[in-house]
């Protein structure tokens, strides 16, 4: 991460703070602010500006996630609570010149840590240092004896999972894959904690169902997912799964290669440590992939909803079936308790206001699944928005259903900014909520019960334009 643009949008995603926000607080001009981020405008020699920019995020920098994703990032050794120190040390990390001491560090550790790693394979003993393995099968059991190993050990602190290829290794068997999340559960029960880095080249939907997979490692605490922030070319993709100083796998494909999955497992210590090294390295690349939201008081959710206001864009909705932004209140009101209600309220008055407020100023775009996709089924899905905030499972009645249905295609007569869509797969249990040049709201419910926020902005365009060049092969309802 070299360029000044790069470094501004890491501070931002990890402080959590949009254009408008911080642009208001130094009193600078938004569109300046949105210019320097995106990398349109240099760094002018006079930067008065930036040590008030510097002291607004250090005073953002609060959670526990935060605090480590600017360490690393930044590679701060002072105190957390030095405020000052740590403002004067962002201050000088934003205007690092590219090619400085700093940048070339990590190239020159991750050339030495390479030489030397390939000079530690002549030591390797295949009987009780390594052993290689070949396909999906084989680094299945490799997996589970690196997980197993990590269990039983008193000295393994962290387990890092860093993955370009694909993973479907790991789902394609479902039992298998209970007994990973139960043995990575039973790693974060012991106080061991779990780093994931994820990769943006991902398609959005694998992206979406991995982070939805990983969610209940999110909500023990011990979980720190990153993602990559530029794009590969997967081409050549390589996979790391390391339980230092117990062992660790290194696994290996070439995209539209016919060769299977290869890859090696060690506990040569001389390849663990430069494993080690390089993980550390690599996370000062990588920034925090979500921010959770907590349900409690729906304050954070407001928050999230309200910052859509500030940006001109369409609002798009992808569900299984209808939630309850474009509800009418009647319906909502026969379908639940008295007491369901009250707490539904605040939300759906809110939603209403803002996709209210994008039918008739802007544009709201829906996706749902076929209406007889739907009904042919012996169970409705889940309200999944619904479900989340209630905390119990809420379903339609196929009579409720038809009626919401029906509402949704008396709102594209009445309004020409909204677009309801039909699609056959829509994945089941998820809601999402996105803008351009905005955040992704994301709602998970069935294995994981999850509302999170993509806090990257490339990454939630890449959501945006996912489901918006979708509208050229769906039909409308």
């Amino acid at each position: 991460m070299s360029t000044f643009a790069e470094k501004l949008n890491a501070l931002m995603q990890i402080a959590y703070v949009s254009n408008v926000k911080l642009a208001n607080a130094i009193s600078i001009d938004q569109s300046h602010l949105s210019r320097l981020r995106r990398g349109q405008r240099k760094l002018p020699r006079k930067t008065k500006f930036l040590p008030a920019l510097s002291d607004y995020i250090s005073a953002e920098i609060k959670s526990p996630e935060q605090i480590s994703a600017i360490f690393t990032l930044t590679d701060y050794q002072g105190e957390i609570t030095d405020r000052k120190a740590l403002s004067q040390h962002l201050t000088d990390w934003l205007v690092q010149k590219e090619g400085s001491e700093f940048e070339k560090k990590p190239q020159t550790i991750q050339g030495k840590s390479f030489s030397m790693f390939l000079h530690g394979l002549d030591s390797f003993h295949p009987e009780s240092d390594a052993f290689v393995y070949v396909g999906e099968a084989d680094q299945r059991k490799a997996m589970m004896k690196l997980l197993e190993m990590a269990v039983e050990s008193d000295e393994v602190k962290i387990l890092y999972f860093y993955s370009e290829d694909s993973w479907d290794w790991l789902e394609k068997d479902a039992g298998y894959l209970k007994s990973w999340l139960d043995l990575m559960l039973k790693l974060a029960s012991q106080g061991k904690e779990i780093v994931a880095v994820f990769f943006l080249n991902r398609k959005v939907t694998e992206l979406v169902t991995q982070v939805s997979y990983w969610m209940r490692l999110h909500m023990t605490g011990q979980l720190r997912a990153y993602y990559y922030p530029r794009v590969t070319d997967s081409l050549y993709n390589r996979s790391l799964f390391s339980a230092y100083p117990v062992g660790a796998l290194n696994s290996f494909t070439m995209q539209a290669s016919e060769s299977e999955t290869w890859g090696y497992f060690t506990r040569n210590q001389t390849a663990l440590r430069m494993l080690e090294e390089e993980r550390e390295i690599f996370l000062k690349h990588c920034l925090p992939l979500v921010k959770i939201l907590r349900l409690e008081g729906g304050t954070e959710f407001r928050q999230e909803i309200e910052a859509f206001k500030d940006t001109e864009s369409p609002l798009i909705i992808n569900h299984e079936v209808p939630d309850f932004y474009n509800m009418p209140k009647d319906l909502l009101r026969e379908m639940l308790d008295d007491e369901s209600f009250e707490i539904m309220l605040p939300y759906w008055e809110l939603a209403q206001e803002l996709f209210t407020q994008h039918i008739q100023q802007n544009k709201a775009i829906e996706f749902v699944k076929k209406p007889e996709l739907v009904l042919e089924k012996e169970q409705m899905p889940l309200i999944t928005l619904m479900s989340l905030i209630l905390k119990k499972e809420i379903r339609y009645s196929k009579e409720h259903y038809l009626r919401h249905i029906e509402h949704l295609r008396a709102l594209m007569q009445k309004w020409t900014n909204y677009q309801a869509y039909q699609w056959d797969v829509i994945y089941q249990n998820v809601f999402i909520t996105t803008k351009n040049n905005a955040n992704s709201i994301v709602a998970t419910t069935g294995e994981a019960n999850s509302l999170f926020v993509l806090t990257d902005q490339r990454l939630n365009n890449a959501v945006f334009d996912h489901l918006n060049n979708r509208t050229r092969r769906a039909s409308l309802l």
